[in-house]
């Protein structure tokens, strides 16, 4: 065993504090062997290649570790703890820690830290002995291998040769978004760092030293938005797999339509915020989400101006989406009579569109926090003249007091927007994760209703009909709504109630000769 001569902290400033800062450039003597200073010793020791050196302090404090690389190093900072003078260092010698240097860190509040300048990368644990002593230990935990990417259309496998910890812990974090495993009894591999992966939303892989006590390695994914994972033992029990899965929309085409635009305004609130400028703004946040999620998004505007009903209905067939959605936001005429309307609303037009309706109508819901207002069949232009699956959300209302203070929040808008990711995704077949909403701040939340009921996704047979949104206007010719879509919409999903046959008429007194 090879053993260095426990010395105090003061002597180690006099022995490796450099020779301008001892004597101003002359040769310093020396220390001497019989200073002893009470405060804090280093003794460090070698049995083999095994590392350990032991410290004392005259009391205990609160201490955490981590790891650097490039070059590699290993760091415990002591919470409290204060030294007197410059850095010090000690050249071990020995193959893996090349040197221990120690400072002081912090001084409000006070962090003395020492730093085990590494050779390689390896993995090194801290032990409270008690009574201000402390250990630290070079790790006899396994290595984990460095894993096979294996690269699939609907998920990425990151597969490891190594056994399945019984306690391993998963877990994810929304921004940025990443999801991790910590693998407790392994140490990272020796090309410890990140592993480039650039399939679907996985952007890459990165392995790393995560804690001490016991040795622990955290495999982190990178990630474009929150994705579902699952890990698993290997077949026969040999290794294990870590499976990101990737989003159901990946691949998708979707048409997305802001209402309204240029000359047309939309809905007006009473301070004059306008609705084309809300649901422009919900649109780009879905359009984000979208491509973080690999779907292509086709907007109908991206910008102020106007565009017709008949030309954005063509954009949507032309791109041969496969699915349509058209941002909007409700308005009632006199709704000063009608304060208990407020919420969210969802239209279709064909059967063929009600699963989606459904499926866009609970999840917009949930991300909003708002009343239901239910889900109708209308043969709106956009609705009827597109060929594909096609449905129509109106998130709030303008002319409620309440909800335009929500719709005139970024917070608010983009759970709107991740209401309708959802939607999608669920439609589609929810392989990837469903985006939570994001905290709205304090003060909005005195805006959302105080009792929600849980919405259906099917509405059940006569629910009664709200009063027709001010904003949204039937054809002037009498229309029979079909069972099933046109073109592309073909099919029938049935719900209670909704797949019935209607003649919707326009000659209610409340209507006016606008057109959706």
């Amino acid at each position: 065993m090879r053993r260095f001569p426990a010395v105090s902290f003061f002597s180690l400033c006099l022995a490796f504090t450099p020779v301008s800062a001892q004597t101003g450039g002359a040769e310093a003597p020396a220390p001497s062997p019989g200073i002893v200073n009470p405060g804090f010793t280093l003794d460090v020791e070698a049995a083999g290649p095994v590392f350990s050196a032991s410290l004392k302090f005259p009391e205990s404090y609160d201490f955490k570790t981590f790891t650097l690389k490039n070059p590699h190093r290993f760091v415990v900072d002591f919470a409290g703890a204060a030294m007197e003078g410059a850095m010090v260092t000690l050249d071990t010698g020995l193959p893996v820690v090349k040197r221990v240097r120690a400072a002081q860190f912090g001084r409000d509040p006070l962090v003395l830290r020492v730093v085990l300048d590494l050779a390689e990368p390896s993995a090194f644990a801290v032990r409270d002995a008690g009574g201000g002593a402390f250990v630290i230990e070079q790790s006899s935990a396994a290595k984990l291998p460095n894993p096979e990417i294996r690269k699939f259309a609907d998920r990425v496998e990151i597969a490891f040769s190594a056994a399945l910890p019984e306690s391993y812990h998963t877990g994810a974090v929304e921004s940025p978004p990443r999801a991790f495993v910590d693998l407790p009894g392994y140490v990272p591999p020796e090309s410890d760092g990140e592993i480039a992966v650039n399939a679907g939303i996985v952007r890459a892989v990165r392995i790393a030293h995560y804690s001490s006590d016991p040795d622990t390695v955290r495999v982190v994914v990178d990630a474009t938005l929150p994705a579902r994972h699952e890990i698993a033992p290997g077949r026969e029990g040999k290794g294990f797999t870590l499976t990101v899965f990737q989003p159901s929309l990946m691949g998708r085409t979707v048409a997305v339509d802001p209402g309204h635009g240029g000359d047309d305004p939309g809905a007006a609130g009473a301070d004059g915020t306008f609705e084309k400028d809300v649901n422009l703004a919900v649109a780009k946040k879905l359009e984000r989400l979208l491509r973080a999620a690999g779907a292509k998004v086709i907007l109908t505007r991206n910008a102020d101006g106007k565009v017709s009903l008949d030309e954005r209905a063509e954009i949507a067939n032309r791109s041969r989406a496969d699915v349509y959605v058209s941002v909007h936001s409700n308005a009632l005429e006199r709704h000063d009579r009608y304060p208990e309307k407020r919420g969210t609303q969802t239209y279709y037009y064909s059967d063929g569109s009600l699963k989606l309706a459904g499926k866009m109508h609970l999840n917009v819901l949930r991300a909003v926090g708002l009343g239901d207002m239910g889900m109708y069949r209308r043969r709106f232009a956009v609705l009827r003249k597109t060929r594909m699956h096609a449905v129509l959300c109106e998130i709030a209302y303008m002319t409620h007091p309440h909800d335009l203070r929500l719709l005139k929040s970024d917070a608010f808008l983009e759970n709107a927007a991740r209401g309708i990711f959802n939607g999608l995704e669920d439609y589609f077949g929810m392989r990837g994760a469903a985006l939570e909403p994001t905290p709205l701040p304090e003060e909005l939340y005195a805006y959302l209703p105080k009792r929600l009921t849980v919405p259906s996704a099917t509405p059940a047979a006569g629910m009664p009909e709200p009063p027709l949104p001010a904003d949204l206007r039937l054809d002037d010719e009498e229309e029979q709504i079909p069972e099933s879509g046109t073109g592309a919409d073909a099919g029938t999903q049935g719900g209670a109630g909704i797949g019935d046959k209607q003649v919707l008429r326009t000659s209610s007194p409340k209507l006016t000769p606008t057109r959706k």
